[in-house]
């Protein structure tokens, strides 16, 4: 077995703390949406759709990682030669970064539609879209942007133990140039959305008070919720510059030695981060989890077996 970098041990815990968490929220959330009109509002439609890009950045490197460290599963992985799975494991991390990117994006700029142009028709537009627009816009346009990177089927599997991956020299280059590509402009439009934003809130100072708006103040806590995700999207965007400059100026070997082994950790994280900001930051999230616990202590105290009991023990004390 391979020597496991700290990085893939702690990418793996978090894993495994995460995963079923965020399965679980998501599948909440689902259901909350059937009887809540707030769940179905577009915001709480792009955020469940960033579920997708989550959940194949983890199973992804998951599969990868117990192949490469435990052997498990490797035999199966490598035979999987002729069905894209190599070129996947090399594209993957372009095409789910330009779509957790782009959708980090699309929701900053409802976000600042909501409280900085509330009557706009766009903002009337975002809330009488249905999901299905939606989620065709955040999946369907990051998915034609990398159209170049996911019909390359050059990679291949060196061995089925390591599973390292060799590709020919251009397969490598065009998803880089599509990343930054699609990166500079996206980052640059989410730094001016959450700027117009923060330039809202200081000259709105008396929507912070507890007798503010609660309606604003209930947006304003929503947007802080995406402001930790711009805040880790510039973190990768940081890192995408800085291996570009490593390679422009022929130094790969210090993006391969300082950058490359931390790439996982980073995008898990930007995966991993979603679901722990909605319930620390999210009241709706926060008050119907309670509501759903509060329901099922209810229910199971109001079973037959459980009355059964409680009246035994009432009548042994009498």
């Amino acid at each position: 077995m391979a020597l496991m970098p700290w990085q893939v041990s702690v990418f793996i815990a978090e894993v495994i703390v995460t995963v079923p968490f965020y399965a679980s929220l998501v599948v909440l959330i689902l259901i909350w949406r059937r009887h809540y009109p707030v769940f179905r509002s577009p915001y709480y439609t792009m955020t469940l759709a960033q579920a997708l890009p989550d959940f194949l950045i983890s199973a992804t490197f998951t599969l990868i990682y117990l192949a490469r460290y435990f052997q498990i599963g490797n035999q199966f992985l490598f035979s999987l030669q002729d069905y894209y799975f190599p070129s996947w494991v090399k594209n993957q991390s372009t095409i789910l970064t330009i779509m957790k990117a782009f959708g980090v994006a699309v929701i900053s700029y409802q976000r600042y539609l909501t409280l900085c142009k509330p009557h706009s028709w766009l903002n009337k537009m975002f809330k009488k879209s249905p999901p299905w627009c939606l989620l065709l816009l955040l999946w369907g346009v990051p998915v034609l942007i990398c159209t170049p990177v996911w019909m390359d089927h050059s990679t291949r599997f060196l061995d089925p133990v390591t599973l390292a991956v060799t590709n020919p020299p251009a397969s490598t280059q065009i998803p880089a140039v599509i990343l930054m590509c699609s990166l500079v402009p996206t980052f640059l439009s989410v730094v001016y959305f959450y700027g117009r934003i923060l330039q809202f809130l200081l000259s709105h100072k008396d929507l912070l008070r507890k007798d503010g708006d609660k309606r604003m103040r209930r947006e304003i806590r929503l947007s802080l919720h995406v402001f930790i995700l711009v805040c880790y999207f510039g973190l990768i965007f940081s890192y995408v510059v800085a291996r570009a400059i490593f390679e422009s100026l022929g130094r790969e070997d210090l993006w391969a030695t300082y950058l490359r082994a931390n790439w996982a950790l980073l995008q898990g994280n930007f995966a991993f981060i979603n679901p722990w900001t909605l319930v620390v930051l999210n009241f709706d999230v926060q008050r119907h989890l309670k509501h759903s616990r509060s329901a099922s202590a209810v229910e199971s105290t109001s079973r037959p077996g459980v009355q059964t009991v409680a009246a035994r023990a009432t009548q042994t004390r009498n």
